[in-house]
């Protein structure tokens, strides 16, 4: 069964979406194209000539088909902004390259961090997103720990440099943020030959090629 992409209602909306897509960057976190698409395919539901994937969950378009992976299919990755405040917390602690003992510890409440532990971590472009939160960390270090985390992300966003972890390269336009990871890559660099297309996956949802084997 075949269905055609996502109809945005004009070719005014259509120059909007493809000059958006031009200026795409890592500009306060949530990139400007999936922000509007998800603003937009949100109202689309109001309507009562909804697109069939959302009626039907499971279903994604792949091409311009409709394809039944299963409510469980792997291709749906969980987003960090659904993530409940505990699974951040424990994302955020994995960014910082915490082992997983380490982290199991820490949510026990079995030890804290101290202030060596935030002087050693590894702090990934992931904490210069909007929607991460680090004040949720806060239990689980001492206040000097925290007071050095606080310093070592504002001083990360004072820099806005952000940097494509595939080639290590400074990252400005035309490319794309993992909706898991949070991080962000060339287009290039993962193969999207045609960005707008890329979002067709789950929902508008895009995720990098680590976070899909999780």
């Amino acid at each position: 069964m075949t269905v055609d992409t996502p109809h945005f209602g004009s070719d005014l909306m259509n120059e909007i979406i493809e000059e958006a897509w031009q200026s795409e960057s890592p500009k306060n976190g949530l990139s400007i194209v999936k922000s509007f698409l998800k603003n937009h395919y949100q109202a689309m539901k109001n309507d009562k000539y909804l697109p069939i994937p959302e009626k039907c969950k499971g279903y994604k378009i792949i091409k311009n088909k409709l394809v039944y992976f299963g409510e469980d299919s792997e291709i749906s990755k969980e987003k960090y902004r659904c993530m409940n405040v505990v699974d951040q917390s424990k994302t955020m602690l994995n960014w910082m390259q915490f082992s997983k003992e380490k982290i199991r510890n820490l949510t026990l409440s079995e030890c804290v961090l101290e202030i060596t532990d935030i002087d050693n971590a590894h702090l990934p472009d992931s904490f210069l997103d909007e929607d991460v939160d680090i004040c949720i960390l806060q239990n689980f270090m001492k206040k000097s720990a925290f007071e050095q985390l606080q310093q070592r992300v504002q001083d990360k966003k004072t820099k806005q440099k952000f940097t494509c972890i595939k080639c290590s390269k400074s990252v400005h336009t035309n490319c794309i943020q993992c909706d898991s990871c949070l991080l962000w890559f060339h287009y290039s660099c993962v193969n999207i030959e045609v960005p707008k297309n890329a979002l067709y996956f789950s929902d508008h949802d895009w995720y990098c090629c680590k976070c899909n084997s999780i």
